[in-house]
């Protein structure tokens, strides 16, 4: 999503429309005040600062890596494609685990269910927030996670299966 929000302010027309439709507009309207037309320009220089400089395509703990979408099991981490990290659904069926034998944690693949989907080398967190789902956050160690959604309500729950 950081990727897109970049290419809304250094692309083109089109690439404003893409991100505005990918949740763009939300984060957009985030920053501006009531009533006013939302514009990049609200958007304070330190965030894109953040976003350009400081965000990282993958980030690698001692026993879990985290990415937004995917990997290639086969490569290493940083011989990833920038294309599988931000956009290759995780399939449940066809998944194999990464040759650093570490788990992955990741989202973009939704989980209408609203339950994260736990395999045995990858856990996916997108829970569907974006669609009326829920937001989710998770302890990778102990395998406990919380939920928010749209109306205010929380839940916990702890990974099954994997």
């Amino acid at each position: 999503h950081e990727v897109l929000m970049l290419g809304a302010k250094e692309g083109g027309r089109d690439d404003i429309g893409f991100w505005l439709r990918c949740g763009g507009l939300n984060a957009l309207q985030s920053y501006t005040t009531v009533g006013k037309e939302p514009t990049l320009e609200d958007i304070p220089d330190a965030h894109w600062h953040f976003v350009k400089h400081t965000c990282v395509d993958w980030f690698e703990a001692e026993e879990h890596f985290f990415v937004h979408a995917n990997v290639d099991p086969r490569r290493p981490l940083d011989k990833q494609i920038v294309q599988d990290l931000h956009w290759r659904n995780l399939n449940k069926t066809e998944h194999v685990p990464h040759c650093s034998g570490k788990k992955m944690i990741c989202g973009h693949t939704q989980q209408r269910s609203g339950v994260p989907l736990n395999l045995e080398s990858a856990v996916c967190i997108d829970t569907w927030a974006y669609g009326g789902g829920w937001l989710t956050c998770l302890d990778v160690v102990g395998g406990n996670y919380w939920q928010a959604n749209e109306l205010g309500e929380t839940r916990v729950g702890k990974l099954n299966g994997g």
